[in-house]
């Protein structure tokens, strides 16, 4: 549902269980330049991975780790954000 000057984002909400390669990034920063942009939210209680703030780098996104506290707040903002420019 790609919508030109939109708010195109994808995102990953994860418990960064997943390995972040070489091409993935490569992916990610292919959709990211035609502004589709990814966001990844880590909902594990595990340390946060490098390699999911490079992801979410990439994608010209957000990262954050998701609490029950802070969810709907991250959630929402995420929803309502609009494309740097």
């Amino acid at each position: 549902n790609y919508i030109r000057g939109g708010n195109n984002r994808v995102i990953l909400a994860t418990d960064g269980e997943f390995a972040v390669t070489e091409e993935l990034l490569r992916l990610v920063e292919g959709f990211a330049s035609q502004d589709i942009l990814l966001s990844v939210f880590h909902f594990g209680k595990g340390e946060t991975s490098r390699q999911l703030l490079a992801l979410s780098q990439a994608g010209k996104g957000r990262f954050a780790t998701m609490t029950k506290a802070n969810t709907t707040v991250n959630l929402l903002r995420e929803a309502k954000s609009r494309k740097k420019k």
